[in-house]
């Protein structure tokens, strides 16, 4: 409870909110401006997008957010207070990227990358490198040995507890049908049959 209320009191402060630009100005990039603008809890304005060819705008962006050409990054950064820049794709070829990337080095700027497989990576994606080449890595989508065990241990034991509470009633209901009827299986059969 009182975490809660810390959190809330710290995003409603000026010192948590992150003036954010966002390179791409394309579909995911817009619709990580549409998320940020539609949840301030994050703590980051997005201020605007970097783009030299920006897709047309989608949903409800609003009309404050400008797009700029690559050329203005340093002053945007500057004039804007940026302290956050996310990578989202544009059509920039990776060579202009990584000029972008190494000119927003020189500022106090935190940078995030969106993964071009965005849509696969769930909150247990990790991270590690081969040789300095960043990884990310997706967990088997199959359960371990003993995960399936465990499980089946479960279904088992709640199985056998449902059919031992329902028992008295399956009991009751067979001796019902008996004393209703004259115990044959088939009596439907002969009462057509005599007919």
């Amino acid at each position: 409870m009182v975490r809660t209320v810390t959190r809330r009191l710290c995003r409603r402060s000026r010192a948590y909110i992150q003036n954010t630009l966002i390179v791409g100005a394309g579909e995911v990039g817009q619709l990580i401006a549409r998320k940020l603008v539609n949840h301030p809890e994050y703590g980051l304005n997005v201020v605007g997008f970097i783009d030299r060819e920006p897709k047309t705008r989608r949903g409800e962006l609003p009309e404050h957010l400008t797009i700029l050409g690559p050329e203005r990054l340093a002053e945007v950064v500057k004039s804007l207070d940026v302290e956050r820049v996310i990578i989202a794709f544009s059509r920039e070829p990776e060579d202009a990227l990584l000029v972008l990337l190494r000119q927003l080095r020189g500022f106090p700027v935190q940078i995030d990358l969106v993964p071009r497989l965005f849509e696969l990576v769930g909150p247990r994606v990790t991270m590690h490198t081969v040789e300095s080449l960043p990884l990310l890595g997706l967990p088997p989508n199959h359960a371990s040995p003993v995960a399936r065990a465990l499980k089946r241990a479960i279904d088992v034991t709640v199985s056998a507890l449902a059919l031992i509470a329902l028992a008295p009633l399956f009991a009751y209901i067979a001796l019902r049908t008996r004393l209703d009827s004259d115990g044959r299986c088939s009596s439907a059969k002969r009462d057509l049959a005599r007919t």
